[in-house]
């Protein structure tokens, strides 16, 4: 008898077990038309979800490009540096063996003709007006004291 007042759809759990039972086959009924290929998307969520996908595919693409330019220039850059350190290296051994060679050589102490002088000066002059930031400034011209 209590059993029969439980399942009884008049009362409040009778109310309650209906709904669920509804909500199961709903469920149920869902789950198999989907798994025989049929799918209900009023609101058009698919392709949505569609174009999501692919605006993501194609931002990755082109961050991917931008890193792969960025370490091919990184690696141009790298080996151009390594090329001018090497080439600074050289220059640098090159004028320690020709300053050595100079000061042993017999003539190093003495005073030089002044033709020669005039015509070391005249080409220092040249190279310090070709490439002035090569040349140490003169110490006899009056430098700006800054802010007094």
């Amino acid at each position: 008898m209590k059993l029969t007042r439980t399942l009884n759809f008049a009362s409040p759990w009778g109310w309650a077990l209906g709904v669920l039972a509804a909500l199961a086959l709903g469920w149920l009924a869902i789950a198999v038309l989907g798994g025989l290929g049929f799918r209900f998307d009023p609101f058009n969520t698919a392709e949505k979800r569609l174009e999501t996908a692919q605006t993501t595919a194609v931002t990755a693409t082109i961050a991917a490009g931008a890193r792969a330019q960025e370490a091919a220039g990184a690696r141009d850059t790298t080996r151009k540096v390594e090329h001018t350190l090497g080439q600074v290296r050289r220059a640098e051994t090159i004028a320690a063996e020709l300053t050595t060679q100079a000061r042993a050589a017999p003539n190093a102490n003495e005073d030089l003709d002044p033709d020669r002088r005039a015509r070391l000066r005249s080409e220092h002059e040249r190279l310090c007006n070709a490439r002035p930031a090569v040349c140490a400034p003169d110490p006899a011209a009056q430098g700006d004291a800054g802010d007094r």
